[in-house]
């Protein structure tokens, strides 16, 4: 018996450490805060109470407890009713993907604040994705400028080439544009075909701004 018992802690913590290295085509991006990154497992679970559960993983902070580029993956509870989720266990390796402790966690269950990193994991474990009070075609009567693609692209979740693509837009779209004012190299648009918001380069489509036609009414101009 005292021969087993180590065995069998062993295969346990061998089947603990093999998680990330057997499952990293697995996770997929979904949330930034500064250089870290949140990801989620693409296999998520429903039970029968309706509620999801899944893995998440994520970047730890750089300090003098776990090695420099540690991360955490963590098993975790989602309520899309009442938009909470729970921590059940979360574990912590090494950049090298070493297992190195488990630690314990508070499992009650808890709020997401507006824009925080655990709404964006949520919304995208739910499936809700933030909507625009302007539609497409208010875009075009208030005279709003547009976004005509000329390169392939991607529409972002976030203003971060790592985020959640949300679809690929093909050379020769127009997407509403919400500002000109950018983020970087950013431009927050309103996407046509789902009525939701994104984030576009601005490397990859050209400004179309709307004007006045002779009828008092508005259509769309070229920019200089």
């Amino acid at each position: 018996m005292s021969q087993i018992l180590p065995l069998v802690f062993l295969l346990l913590l061998c089947s603990i450490s093999s998680l990330s290295v057997s499952a990293q085509s697995r996770w997929i991006a979904v949330a930034s805060s500064g250089s870290k990154i949140y990801y989620i497992d693409e296999n998520l679970t429903k039970q029968p109470n309706g509620n999801i559960l899944g893995w998440e993983r994520g970047d730890l902070p750089d300090n003098r407890i776990y090695p420099l580029g540690s991360y955490f993956v963590t098993r975790s509870e989602w309520n899309c009713r009442n938009r909470t989720n729970r921590q059940i266990q979360t574990f912590i390796y090494d950049r090298f993907d070493n297992f190195i402790e488990t630690i314990e966690i508070d499992t009650s269950w808890k709020d997401n604040p507006p824009d925080s990193v655990g709404e964006k994991i949520i919304n995208r474990v739910c499936g809700v994705k933030k909507k625009s009070n302007l539609s497409i075609s208010q875009g075009q009567s208030s005279g709003s400028s547009f976004a005509e693609i000329i390169k392939k692209s991607n529409l972002m979740a976030e203003a971060n080439p790592r985020s959640e693509i949300l679809r690929k837009v093909a050379v020769g779209e127009k997407l509403v544009l919400i500002s000109e004012e950018s983020t970087g190299v950013w431009y927050r648009v309103l996407d046509p075909k789902t009525n939701s918001e994104g984030w576009l380069n601005g490397n990859h489509f050209k400004i179309i701004k709307a004007r006045k036609n002779a009828k008092g009414g508005r259509q769309a101009g070229k920019s200089n």
